[in-house]
């Protein structure tokens, strides 16, 4: 019995060993003038990599049968790619590129780490490609997808959010019910949203999925709104949007009448 527990526990180890430490990850999200779809990732030991298989068909690259030991050969048109297991250097297109954490293989899938896009991927592609970690959105080709700064600010009653927008992007604001939303000229928006509390006028900010809208979500307590703009530097431009409190009421009892 112990020998037969044994083999079973080593069949155990060999099935789970090679992917021990790997767990799914927030995906990329892939953002073409077409449409928008997701690039999984996975973490091993704290390192987050995505699958080169999953990077084949959106940026064209073809997995060549030239196969050695440790070795990956990827090709686009006339440019090779050349990965080699546990090093953080490849090879692409003749030049050498360091990367953040080694490329990895386990069980024939290889990975690498998502800087590869920014690094590598750039360099054997026609069409600009841009890899924006913070926000997990990878652009390709020509979208427009501003960099939104989000500061929510209370002075007394009366509360203020400014939105430092990078490059200057037009857009229109609109209440709807109980939101304000503000819908960019751009194929998405890319948002960073600091010292968000929740008060009495506001209680979210988010951006909406799949579309290039800011939803400032909106408590009964809110009155009105007025926005400006200001230039700021970097071809940024800074929409200032101040939030007013619902009117307190005023009215009074009327006075008893004065008795005969």
């Amino acid at each position: 019995m112990t020998g037969r527990l044994l083999v079973a526990c080593c069949l155990v180890w060999l099935a789970t060993g090679s992917t021990r430490g790997q767990t799914p990850d927030d995906p990329l999200t892939l953002v073409t003038p077409q449409d928008r779809r997701p690039l999984p990732t996975v973490r091993f030991d704290g390192r987050r990599l995505v699958a080169v298989s999953e990077l084949a068909t959106p940026f064209g690259l073809t997995i060549t049968d030239m196969r050695q030991p440790g070795r990956l050969t990827l090709m686009r048109e006339d440019r090779i790619i050349v990965l080699t297991a546990n090093e953080g250097l490849v090879s692409v297109a003749g030049q050498l590129v360091a990367l953040a954490s080694p490329s990895l293989e386990r069980d024939g899938n290889w990975y690498v780490p998502i800087d590869f896009i920014g690094r590598a991927l750039t360099l054997v592609l026609d069409e600009p490609l841009e890899l924006r970690p913070r926000s997990g959105l990878v652009l390709l080709g020509a979208v427009r997808v501003p960099q939104v700064v989000a500061r929510y600010q209370r002075a007394g009653r009366r509360s203020r959010l400014r939105l430092m927008i990078t490059p200057q992007t037009e857009h229109v604001i609109e209440q709807n019910a109980d939101r304000l939303l503000i819908t960019f000229d751009a194929d998405a928006l890319d948002l960073v949203l600091r010292d968000m509390r929740p008060d009495a006028l506001v209680a979210d900010i988010r951006a909406m999925d799949g579309s290039p809208v800011l939803a400032v979500e909106l408590r009964d307590g809110f009155g009105s709104f007025s926005a400006t703009t200001e230039p700021a530097l970097g071809g940024a431009v800074e929409l200032i949007i101040d939030l007013q409190p619902r009117p307190v009421s005023t009215t009074r009892a009327a006075p008893s009448p004065t008795p005969p």
